[in-house]
């Protein structure tokens, strides 16, 4: 998921404060003399570059990384992730600028005291600025979450049904729609809802939970992997292990893998509940090819 964080004057006040805060850290404050220095405004010219410099590093990484790597799907790699892109690039990257910028003042970064005092207070800045990404993702995108529900919530007259012929038919507003299971590559929670995501790419609302779908539809070619979703068996190629102890990765058939929508592939991890059973439906399936 994306979110819009519109925060450009947030960044240039926060490379202000950060570059002056730096500055005077650890130094006697002298502002009248410092503000009668021209080598004051150098300095803080320089500083304040760099400073605007990483945050921009931090948050064009955080909206790549949002696209890639969804904090609520995959939290301990997006993390990981996280923390190498928009902390360590960062930093290294300031280390890398400042003491070039020392070396052109005849300076040294551990002689005047910049790497041992300000060089870990910027490296605390990075990471503040990170929890504020992290913080403001997590607020904007339950907003954002919520939104959706409420506009796409099922009408609670809604009804939904097995035929006699394992179609699905969903009944809206007395507008009868029909489903194939053979059609249907999987189902999936999102938030409060379930979507039923078809083989030509459309989705649909179900107005059923995930519990019931797989009461009904699990004897019928399907399997629940995880606490959220059901799949067809029918696209499943295999599995490995995952990046999390006791889950499974699936391996999706590839004449299915190029209908399915980028965000699909996070979903289809085999958590330990469920290992069992999928890996039961899994071997009768190859038994019968």
């Amino acid at each position: 998921m994306t979110v819009q964080y519109r925060n450009k004057k947030l960044r240039l006040a926060a490379a202000l404060v950060a570059s002056v805060y730096i500055l005077f850290h650890g130094k006697p404050f002298a502002l009248h003399k410092a503000l009668h220095s021209p080598a004051f405004y150098t300095a803080l010219a320089v500083s304040f570059c760099v400073a605007l410099l990483l945050l921009n590093i931090i948050h064009h990484v955080t909206l790549w990384l949002d696209r890639e790597l969804d904090w609520r799907e995959r939290p301990f790699v997006r993390s990981a992730v996280q923390s190498v892109l928009g902390i360590l690039l960062p930093a290294f990257t300031d280390l890398i600028l400042i003491y070039l910028y020392f070396e052109t003042l005849g300076q040294n970064i551990i002689d005047n005291g910049f790497l041992l005092i300000d060089f870990p207070v910027i490296v605390m800045f990075i990471v503040l600025f990170n929890a504020y990404y992290l913080i403001h993702y997590l607020l904007l995108s339950e907003r954002k979450i919520v939104a959706e529900i409420r506009k796409e919530k099922p009408d609670r007259n809604d009804v939904a049904y097995l035929t006699g012929d394992m179609d699905l038919v969903i009944d809206q507003k007395g507008t009868h729609i029909r489903f194939s299971l053979e059609d249907v590559l999987y189902f999936y929670r999102y938030g409060k809802k379930v979507n039923l995501f078809m083989i030509n790419g459309v989705e649909h609302i179900v107005p059923l939970t995930i519990a019931t779908l797989a009461e009904r539809y699990v004897p019928f070619g399907f399997s629940q992997i995880n606490r959220g979703v059901i799949i067809n068996n029918k696209i499943v190629k295999g599995y490995y292990a995952g990046y999390r102890k006791n889950t499974l990765q699936i391996i999706v058939r590839h004449k299915y893998a190029n209908l399915l929508p980028d965000h699909s592939q996070t979903y289809f991890q085999v958590t330990k509940d469920y290992i069992s059973g999928f890996k039961n439906s899994f071997e009768q399936l190859s038994g019968k090819l």
